[in-house]
């Protein structure tokens, strides 16, 4: 048997990298080695991980961090036709902006932050937030009956 063959058949790789030995005299020169071995191991990492997705062994990491956007959501402003409704601009941030029936943030052109603050004036015909005086609610005529009749 030469020195490439052994009992399991063929040597499949050779020497991927360098065996020489090189001496380094000054920190500077440390350093310098340190990162480049630092590189060396990250890209072998890659390596091995592409490989194990490919294998099926792994989920693509890379993959689902190009599905999720990282980026804040698209904030509409207040345009005239909204201050016109509302009267100013503090009242169209107002309504627009925060839940109607809790108050938190919201994005505009969603009355409610979620189903159950929907439902909570829709299905059971609550006050919302703001009672009585709400524009939003007397644009969509919400209020109550009772509450317009009490005038009388």
């Amino acid at each position: 048997m030469s020195f490439k063959e052994t009992k399991f058949g063929k040597k499949k790789s050779g020497n991927k990298f360098d065996r020489e030995k090189k001496f380094v005299c000054s920190e500077q020169e440390i350093l310098l080695a340190d990162k480049e071995q630092d590189l060396y191991k990250e890209d072998r990492k890659k390596e091995r991980h592409q490989r194990r997705v490919e294998a099926g062994l792994e989920d693509d990491e890379d993959k689902n961090k190009k599905e999720e956007p990282i980026s804040e959501p698209l904030v509409e402003p207040i345009n005239k036709y909204d201050i016109k409704k509302f009267g100013s601009v503090e009242e169209a941030e107002k309504y627009l902006l925060h839940c109607h029936t809790c108050g938190r943030d919201i994005t505009k052109g969603s009355e409610c932050c979620n189903d159950k603050c929907k439902d909570f004036i829709l299905v059971y015909n609550n006050l919302c937030k703001w009672n009585g005086d709400c524009k939003m609610c007397k644009f969509s005529k919400r209020v109550k009956k009772d509450e317009t009749d009490d005038d009388r």
